[in-house]
C-alpha cells in the first residue's frame, strides 16, 4: 500500500503549457470586461454629476436674478459671489483638472445670458442658455434637456450678451467630441436614436 502511494503520488502531473495559456487568457478576457463596464460605470457617474451641477447653477441663477431682476453676465469669476455669495464654488466639469476661472476654459460649464433686444446689454439679460458636455451620447436626461438652437443677434452671429456677439450663444444638439460639444456645431436632437452623438445637455429658463 505504501509503494503504491508513492508511486501515485511521484506520477502526479502539473499544468502544461497550452493549460496556463489558456487560463492567461481567460483571465485577460475577464479582466478587460471588468474594465469597460468600470469605465462605462464612471463616465455615467460623471454624466449625472454634470446634470446635477446645471441644476446647482440654475438655483444660484434664479436667486441671483430675484435679487437685481438681471442675469449676471458670467457664472465664474465673481458673478455669483459677489456682492452676495450665491454658490460658495462655482461647480466645473468634474473630468477636467484645468481649473475655470474665467469661463472661457475647458473645465467651465457653458453659460450665455440672453438680452431681450438691442443693444444687447448683459444689464437687461433676462434669459440665459446653460449647458454641460456629456461623455455618454446615450444618456437618456438627453432626452429632457431644452435642445435650443442658438439666437441670432442683430450682426448675424449668435445673439450673446454684447453687441459684438463676444458671448456667442450655443447650439443644444451640438454633436462633437467630448469637451467640443455644446458649440455651434448642430447635431440630431434626442430622442431619434442613441447613437445620434448628441452630447450636449443644455437648460434655459
Amino acid at each position: 500500500m505504501y509503494t503504491y502511494s508513492l508511486i501515485k503520488k511521484q506520477g502526479k502531473k502539473g499544468f502544461t503549457l497550452i493549460e496556463l495559456l489558456v487560463v492567461i487568457a481567460i483571465i485577460g478576457i475577464l479582466s478587460s470586461i471588468v474594465l469597460v463596464s468600470l469605465t462605462a460605470a464612471r463616465s455615467k457617474a460623471r454624466d449625472a454629476r454634470r446634470i446635477v451641477d446645471l441644476k446647482t447653477i440654475q438655483l444660484a441663477l434664479a436667486e441671483y436674478y430675484s435679487d437685481y431682476l438681471v442675469y449676471p453676465k458670467g457664472i465664474y469669476g465673481t458673478n455669483l459671489s459677489s456682492p452676495t455669495v450665491y454658490l460658495a464654488t462655482v461647480p466645473a466639469d468634474p473630468n477636467s483638472t484645468v481649473k475655470c476661472t474665467s469661463g472661457t476654459e475647458t473645465s467651465c460649464y457653458k453659460y450665455v445670458p440672453i438680452s431681450p433686444a438691442s443693444p444687447y446689454s448683459c444689464s437687461t439679460a433676462d434669459r440665459y442658455h446653460l449647458g454641460a458636455t456629456l461623455e455618454l451620447s446615450n444618456n437618456t436626461n438627453l432626452a429632457q434637456d431644452a435642445d435650443k438652437a442658438p439666437q441670432v443677434g442683430t450682426s448675424g452671429g449668435p445673439k450673446g450678451c454684447s453687441t459684438a456677439d463676444v458671448d456667442s450663444d450655443f447650439s443644444g444638439v451640438s454633436a462633437s467630441a467630448a469637451g467640443t460639444a455644446c458649440s455651434a456645431t448642430s447635431g440630431t436632437a434626442q430622442p431619434t436614436t442613441a447613437t445620434d452623438g448628441e452630447t450636449c445637455y443644455d437648460v434655459t429658463n
